[in-house]
């Protein structure tokens, strides 16, 4: 198995269903989710570059949901180029987040990254950083009353 938590084949079945049986007048959303997909971008591009293929002329939306922590200059590139529909996934400010964002095999929290690739986001494409959206886990009420202010 993959690291976006679904099997390649399963995915390549998948995007076959996605291209053969909606009709054109339909709009077709691909998301990416779960895990960390960005582990996975040769994954994701294959996918992306198949659909588009074979559902030539068809409605087609690409969305992905990610810690934020690999957005790249070139993944950025690609998502923007795909007009990937982003969300990022930030639980509040540095000392909430990182209490449960951490990195694999480590006490290290995720929070500055996240923000220096938002920033950088936001500085190459602002209209694209506009339409990017946040899930937040919200943990406790202490936290909650923390997140107004953020």
């Amino acid at each position: 198995m993959d690291n976006t938590g679904i099997p390649g084949v399963q995915l390549f079945l998948a995007c076959q269903s996605v291209t053969a049986l909606l009709p054109p007048v339909l709009p077709i959303m691909l998301a990416f989710y779960g895990g960390e997909p960005l582990l996975n971008l040769m994954l994701i591009k294959q996918s992306v570059e198949y659909i588009k293929e074979k559902a030539f002329g068809k409605n087609i939306k690409f969305a992905i949901t990610t810690n934020g922590t690999l957005l790249t200059h070139e993944i950025v590139d690609f998502l923007v180029e795909n007009n990937f529909q982003l969300a990022i996934s930030l639980d509040g400010p540095e000392s909430v987040h990182d209490q449960h964002r951490k990195f694999a095999n480590s006490d290290k929290g995720s929070f500055r990254i996240l923000k220096e690739n938002y920033l950088s986001i936001l500085n190459r494409y602002p209209e694209y950083a506009k339409k990017i959206t946040f899930n937040t886990v919200l943990t406790f009420l202490a936290h909650t009353r923390r997140l107004r202010t953020f």
